[in-house]
């Protein structure tokens, strides 16, 4: 189980690392609220406003311009999924150049079973697909903004 979704945006790499590294733009393009302190163990969380967030999760990989993976949490529908002894799962962004344009991809490598694990699977995974457009429209419209340039 678990999902992959990937997206070419035509930004250049560092522009999409910004729109995932600052709790600003992740709020422009993701969600209403964003904490992100960007470094190992340091807080990745949002939030929706609808009792779906993921409080208390961090990131636990980083390479600056290249992958972050963070623990996530699924949204308020799936709250007994994440219930102890189960704790968050996790999702890993991938960046990679490709011809001045920006490859993204977001993986979710769930190991878990069951009926609901695949329902919340199905659900994220179209999340992240409307979210990742969302993300492509950000930076494509912003390519010009002060704050994508170097």
């Amino acid at each position: 189980m678990g999902y992959i979704r990937e997206i070419t945006i035509d930004a250049p790499v560092d522009a999409v690392w910004r729109a995932f590294a600052s709790p600003g733009e992740l709020e422009r393009w993701l969600a209403p609220h964003a904490e992100v302190e960007l470094r190992v163990g340091g807080a990745f969380e949002l939030s929706w406003g609808d009792g779906g967030d993921t409080k208390g999760c961090h990131i636990v990989a980083l390479e600056p311009e290249r992958r972050v993976r963070f623990e996530w949490r699924g949204k308020r529908d799936f709250d007994e999924l994440f219930a102890l002894p189960h704790g968050p799962t996790e999702v890993e962004v991938r960046l990679e150049a490709r011809d001045g344009a920006t490859h993204v991809t977001v993986e979710q490598p769930e190991t878990r079973r069951g009926r609901e694990w695949a329902a919340y699977d199905e659900w994220m995974a179209e999340a992240w697909e409307d979210k990742l457009q969302s993300l492509r429209r950000t930076c494509e419209g912003s390519a010009d903004s002060p704050y994508f340039r170097e």
